[in-house]
């Protein structure tokens, strides 16, 4: 996995600073999943993959929560409660090793930093995690085919592999079953800062 070397990418590995850097955004970026959230009524297990220092742990409170992430100091961010697993690894790496089945899969904004044999490995993983009627949930950076302030912070953020809509559907579609794929911007006020994806799956 490339992280470009900026000092900003570097400060953004200190928990608070990339947590204040997502506090205007993080909401509408999972709205989709918080919505459906509404509609269950008993816990459901779930796996966060790329967890971040604990972005969307308030979203699966009602829970059973598992967070990977890589950074050791994201994870020693997170806040202890019951029922919450926090691992620092390599995404990958711990698929490979973990017998669980799960009913959420949660990958908010991580591919964009993985080259495409990586994702292809993530993706090829997934549905042999998922119990009866469970789905995943992704949402990711799209580079934007047009000059424009998205386009401009997509080619200033930390990963390298933001991928044009139509690559990022061909890929999930490669090994997930489409319930809903939807292009959307985070906003503050009328501005588009980013373009994102945001793709429902279950398995094939």
């Amino acid at each position: 996995m490339k992280i470009k070397n900026t000092k900003f990418a570097n400060l953004l590995d200190i928990p608070l600073v990339y947590s204040l850097w997502q506090a205007p955004f993080y909401k509408q970026k999972v709205y989709h999943l918080v919505n459906d959230l509404k509609t269950v009524n008993h816990p459901l297990r779930v796996l966060d993959l790329g967890c971040g220092p604990g972005t969307n742990i308030e979203f699966f409170k009602d829970h059973h929560y598992t967070g990977v992430d890589l950074n050791p100091n994201y994870i020693k961010s997170i806040k202890h409660a019951a029922d919450r697993i926090l691992i620092c690894s390599d995404v990958n790496s711990f698929l490979e090793q973990d017998s669980g089945k799960y009913d959420i899969i949660l990958i908010n904004s991580l591919m964009h930093h993985l080259d495409t044999n990586e994702v292809t490995q993530l993706l090829g993983k997934l549905s042999d995690k998922l119990n009866h009627d469970a789905n995943v949930y992704i949402f990711d950076l799209v580079l934007p085919l047009n000059a424009g302030v998205p386009r401009l912070l997509t080619s200033l953020d930390r990963g390298n592999y933001p991928r044009d809509f139509n690559v990022w559907v061909g890929l999930f579609n490669n090994f997930l079953m489409a319930v809903r794929i939807e292009k959307y911007y985070l906003k503050l006020g009328p501005f588009k800062f980013w373009e994102m994806i945001y793709f429902k799956g279950s398995k094939k």
